[in-house]
Order: C-alpha cells, then sequence, then structure tokens
C-alpha cells in the first residue's frame, strides 16, 4: 500500500486512544517523503516541534491543506504512519521503501540520439522523474514513437543531424520557445565504424572522419548550443556519452577510440569554462551492452552480446544494461550531483582498472 498517496478513510479516533496499541514508525522527514508497504488500514499523524517540545496534529491526510504538509513550511516535521500492529509478529512484517522520488521535477532535457537504445531509455526514465524531454534524432519513425510512448505532453521529437549546425542551433531555439528554458543537454548520439578494421593501415581517411564527425563534432556542436543558452540562464548541465575506449586502449576501433578520448577532453576543458556560471559538464564511460548499435556492429543478438560481456567481465553475477547508463546519467543531470563537473564517470564494473594478465585474486575454489 502506498501510504501516502492512497490513504483509506477511517473513523475519528484520537492519537490518545491509538498509541496504545500501535507500532509507530518514521516514515519521513525533514525533507525527504518516503513510502511505506503495510497492512491494514493506517492514519496519518503530524508532529512539530514548538518550544522543543512535540506537539501531534492528528488529521486523516484529505484534512491536512497543502500548505500544512509541506516539510518546507514546517520546523522539524516528521510525518507518522500508525498500523494496527498488535503483535510483534506483525509489525516486524511491516517494511518501508523510499519513495520514487522526482529527481527532475520541471526541467527541460534535450536528449540526442534519443530514438532507440541508451537514449530511448534515457528519455523515458527523465520524464518519470519530471523532466520534460525533446528527443532530437535522424530516425524519425523510431523517434515519435518515443514520444507516443512518453506522451506529447512530456515529449516532442526533433529531427536533428548533430553534425550539421543549423540543425543543432534549430532543435535547441524550438526547445527554448517551447519551454522556455534548457536545463539538461545529453549528447548521446554516435556510431561506431561501419566495418571493424582494427589496423590503421586499413582504415579510410573517410571512414575515420564519418565517426569523428558525429562522436566529436556533433558533441562539440550540442555543448556550443546549449552553452548558448545556459549561459545567460546561469545554470544547466551538459552530459556526453564517452565509452570504455576513452579510458583504455585495445578495446575498440583507432577511430572510435579518439573519438572517446576527445569526449573527455572537451568534457574538462567546457567544465573549466562553464563552473563560473554554475553549469555542470560531464560524461559517461560505459562499458559494451546490447543495445542496436553495438549488436549490429557485433554481428549477433542481446542475448549473445551480453553472455560474451558477462565472460570477460569483472564484476559477476549482474548484467549491464541501458537502464543502468541511463541512472548515471539521471544522478548527473539531478541536483544530487549539483557538485560533480569535469568528470567521466564509469559504468564498466571495474573493467577498465582490471589486469587481466594478472590473476592475483583468482580464487581457485569458486573458479
Amino acid at each position: 500500500m502506498d501510504c501516502i498517496s492512497h490513504v483509506p478513510h477511517i473513523g475519528g479516533m484520537r492519537f490518545e486512544d491509538w498509541k496504545i496499541r500501535m507500532k509507530i514508525f518514521l516514515a519521513a522527514y525533514n525533507d525527504n517523503m518516503h513510502r511505506c508497504i503495510t497492512e491494514g488500514p493506517i492514519r496519518i499523524t503530524k508532529t512539530i516541534k514548538v518550544n522543543d517540545q512535540d506537539v501531534v496534529v492528528d488529521k486523516e491526510l484529505e484534512e491536512m491543506s497543502t500548505e500544512e504538509i509541506k516539510p518546507s513550511n514546517l520546523h522539524k516535521v516528521g510525518i507518522f504512519i500508525m498500523t494496527r500492529a498488535l503483535d510483534n509478529d506483525r509489525f516486524d512484517k511491516v517494511k518501508h521503501c523510499k519513495t520514487a522520488k522526482e529527481m527532475l521535477e520541471g526541467k527541460v532535457a534535450l536528449i540526442t540520439g534519443g530514438a532507440s537504445g541508451i537514449g530511448e531509455c534515457t528519455a523515458k526514465l527523465f520524464s518519470q522523474h519530471g523532466a520534460k524531454v525533446a528527443i532530437a534524432d535522424i530516425h524519425d519513425e523510431l523517434g515519435h514513437s518515443v514520444t507516443n510512448s512518453i506522451g506529447p505532453s512530456n515529449s516532442t521529437y526533433i529531427h536533428c543531424d548533430v553534425t550539421n549546425e543549423n540543425h543543432v542551433k534549430s532543435t535547441i531555439d524550438k526547445i527554448i520557445s517551447t519551454y522556455g528554458k534548457l536545463d539538461i543537454m545529453f549528447n548521446n548520439a554516435g556510431i561506431s565504424d561501419d566495418r571493424m578494421k582494427p589496423r590503421i593501415m586499413d582504415i579510410e581517411k573517410t571512414d575515420f572522419e564519418r565517426v569523428l564527425s558525429i562522436n566529436v563534432t556533433g558533441v562539440f556542436l550540442g555543448m556550443k548550443h546549449a552553452s548558448r543558452v545556459m549561459v545567460p540562464a546561469r545554470g544547466g548541465t551538459i552530459i556526453s556519452m564517452a565509452g570504455l575506449a576513452s579510458g583504455i586502449g585495445g578495446s575498440a576501433t583507432h577511430a572510435y577510440t579518439c573519438s572517446k578520448h576527445a569526449v573527455v577532453g572537451l568534457t574538462r576543458n567546457l567544465a573549466v569554462e562553464l563552473g563560473q556560471f554554475g553549469i555542470t559538464v560531464n560524461c559517461l564511460s560505459p562499458n559494451a551492452l546490447a543495445t542496436p548499435l553495438s549488436t549490429k556492429y557485433m554481428g549477433c543478438d542481446d542475448e549473445e552480446l551480453e553472455a560474451a560481456m558477462n565472460h570477460i567481465a569483472n564484476l559477476k553475477g549482474t548484467t549491464l544494461k541501458a537502464i543502468d547508463v541511463a541512472n548515471a546519467a539521471l544522478f548527473l543531470a539531478s541536483d544530487e550531483a549539483k557538485y560533480v563537473s569535469g568528470q567521466n564517470l564509469f559504468i564498466d564494473g571495474g573493467f577498465g582498472i582490471a589486469t587481466s594478465a594478472f590473476k592475483l585474486f583468482k580464487y581457485p575454489q569458486y573458479s
């Protein structure tokens, strides 16, 4: 039972009559709201501090005004949930968990490459956390499908080729005209080489430049035009997609590795420039995971790619998914990361720091 938003109507029994027969636990405090899962009817009791003494105000939630239950308007507010827990066994079954706090409430986000994969997953997650989301991509049918699933009131799709500066500029201008601001820029669009050519002697100049045009120039243009509207607003956050190849050699082709190192360099430099305006700039570096881009590149399906990555992974017992990267983006986009800037956040289970040549910590009995 969600005891914050679904409070059943209970008779007018007063707190003094309830307290002897009930177990009381703290379900919310200060400015944090929590949910609980419990059995039986519940009642909300609010306490406030008056001259260091608890004063209890016992009301049905429906009887409280918005101003009364707003934590910011009370001093050391506690909301207590009381259950008909007449024995310890039943009380031990009472569990509580944190609410799905809307971490991006009131914010506006632009996600390039948002029509599929990590971008699609992030767009949906951002929307669930209260953001208005603009999806920029060249795959119009997929992009419209994502906005339809999110809902037209909370999202919009804009056709945008990130290598075309006019497209990027007009995309951000449209967001400003539609929503009035841009709080979050997620430069997620990217590609890998069409064909695996590990040897530098085999790489065509045009293929090399194509990867850099999207993975580097596209990120640069997103940063440039996001900055154009964030600097006057003196706030915002810019997140870009790097990758495992940004931190180690030999994990990807020359063009892809070069592009991801460049994203990290741009991120760090821009973080220094924009810090004076209160703008944070970071990037994400996930290990390989199942997305339409990666499975096409590797020539396998999701299960095959995940099995291969799990086999060589440093962190066992779990599988990297798009939602894990989306959650990292959510953190960097939220106020929880307000003092995090210039960072390259690896989502690789420690793979990038592990030296596979040494087996110093191998447990033979668990092999």
